[in-house]
């Protein structure tokens, strides 16, 4: 049996007593309990795609100037100390693809964050702008946003109460080809 050299002894002796400490805040009341929910953030089903096609009558492939779709959030929110509203720290992924009709390379498209609990006030609905270059070759890219959110709260709700909606601002003729998508 190999004896532990005396630097991995108090390696050990560190890392027992952080654990025993650890174990025994919970009991001095030190642990940090988890905090009120965040806001639920989902796309809406028939605003998470977009298909931008050029102008004119013409929409079959050869005219998709490009393709987008919500990609993906991250985030975190933060609850004032009084409970009275959330702050929402929320990145938004897309993935875009280039159309065939695409010449110059680039994109650009408004998505919106809309909480329905206060519609039809405007922190009901926010609209944002995001451009997308194509690199070199590249006919396919990732890009996101980063926004913050006030969601004021009404007395004894939590974040909860209050979901977040991510989507395209589409015309009616691309709100229309979504929905003849969706599954019925």
């Amino acid at each position: 049996m190999q004896v532990p050299r005396p630097a991995t002894l108090r390696r050990l002796g560190a890392a027992m007593a952080l654990l025993l400490f650890a174990a025994g805040c919970d009991t001095l009341g030190l642990s940090r309990k988890p905090g009120p929910p965040c806001p639920e953030v989902m796309t809406l089903r028939d605003a998470g795609s977009l298909v931008r096609y050029r102008e004119g009558p013409g929409r079959d492939l050869t005219d998709v100037v490009f393709e987008a779709k919500v990609a993906g959030f991250s985030g975190e929110c933060d609850y004032a100390k009084d409970r009275s509203r959330v702050t929402l720290d929320l990145g938004v992924a897309f993935e875009v693809l280039r159309g065939p009709a695409n010449e110059d390379r680039t994109a650009s498209f408004e998505y919106f964050v809309a909480v329905p609990a206060f519609h039809p006030a405007p922190q009901g609905k926010q609209t944002f702008i995001a451009k997308v270059e194509f690199k070199g070759n590249a006919s396919r890219t990732r890009t996101g946003d980063r926004i913050k959110l006030v969601i004021p709260m009404e007395k004894g709700k939590t974040g909860e109460d209050y979901p977040v909606y991510v989507g395209f601002q589409l015309s009616e003729e691309e709100l229309r080809d979504n929905r003849k998508l969706l599954p019925r």
